[in-house]
């Protein structure tokens, strides 16, 4: 049999059988709706052609960074040796002469006296050779000299940290005359190599 061909409220073809003789089922036959379907208009969109994308603009060469200027404090021109030894004249004159290994824990107890939060200082370090030459000049300011005097030292096997300072004690003076020759400079800043003898370095002294 054929099927009804009325549609249905919901737009869809009825399910029933057409009664013999007719296109609709018995319910339909007054259909209204025959052959009909009902479509959505669908509205279609006109596409735009893409937009065409300008070419990138060529990208001019980056400029060449300056190099970072450095701070060049008056120490760093030079080169240094015994500079993180916190001592001055004072404790050098007082213990002139004693034995090294008195002078040494006199060393040691000043330093850490003065540098409090800094490094502490040990013997491992007043024992480490810091100057490996056989022969050195120091340069000590004096009464006769403002300019100071050379003194010369020698060792065959190089000079640790603690046998320049204990050479350099010798020729500082006793407290009366301290202040004459160093006025307020009397804290130990190191040595400092001369520019044209890398044999002989200078006393460096600070307030």
């Amino acid at each position: 049999m054929n099927r009804c061909q009325c549609l249905t409220a919901k737009g869809t073809q009825c399910s029933r059988d057409a009664k013999q003789g007719s296109i609709y089922c018995f319910q339909h036959q007054n259909c209204q709706n025959k052959g009909k379907t009902s479509q959505k208009k669908v509205a279609v969109q006109k596409k735009s052609p893409p937009k065409q994308k300008s070419p990138p603009k060529p990208k001019s060469p980056p400029k060449p960074k300056s190099p970072p200027k450095q701070k060049i404090s008056q120490k760093s021109k030079h080169k240094y040796m015994l500079d993180d030894i916190y001592i001055d004249m004072y404790t050098l004159g007082e213990n002139k002469g004693k034995p090294y290994d008195q002078f040494i824990e006199e060393i040691i107890k000043k330093h850490n006296e003065i540098a409090e939060r800094e490094e502490s200082l040990h013997l491992a370090k007043l024992n480490k050779i810091v100057y490996r030459g056989t022969d050195i000049n120091i340069i000590i300011p004096s009464l006769d000299n403002e300019e100071g005097e050379k003194h010369s030292f020698h060792n065959e096997n190089g000079f640790t940290t603690g046998q320049l300072l204990y050479e350099i004690a010798k020729f500082i003076p006793d407290d009366d005359n301290i202040e004459n020759i160093f006025g307020n400079h009397v804290y130990f800043e190191g040595l400092r190599q001369d520019d044209n003898d890398p044999n002989t370095y200078e006393l460096s002294l600070g307030s």
